[in-house]
């Protein structure tokens, strides 16, 4: 796991990319935007995003914009999947920072 940094008005994600990576907000907001639709929704901090092209191995279903300056947390497929079945005192001590 490590940290990236995103400004205002950047994409985490881009829908239609190949990507095997999951992310959580550690700081700001973004929002979630679908082609020909819209945006659907905002998420902030301790938010998660990018499951549904990881655990069904499709590109991404939308884009995901920065409303706001984002520090997110980016997991790979091994880690994602470790920390899905996980019981939470284990997240706890060894992702602190991410659920609280």
């Amino acid at each position: 796991m490590h940290k990236e940094e995103f400004f205002a008005g950047s994409n985490v994600i881009t829908q239609g990319e190949q990507d095997d990576r999951y992310f959580v907000l550690r700081r700001g907001k973004v929002e979630v935007h679908i082609e020909g639709v819209g945006v659907v929704s905002t998420l902030q901090w301790g938010m998660g995003f990018g499951e549904v092209a990881l655990v069904l191995g499709t590109t991404r279903t939308a884009t995901i914009r920065c409303k706001t300056p984002c520090e997110v947390y980016v997991l790979n497929r091994a880690q994602y999947e470790s920390v899905v079945v996980s019981p939470p005192r284990v997240l706890i001590c060894e992702y602190g920072s991410v659920v609280g």
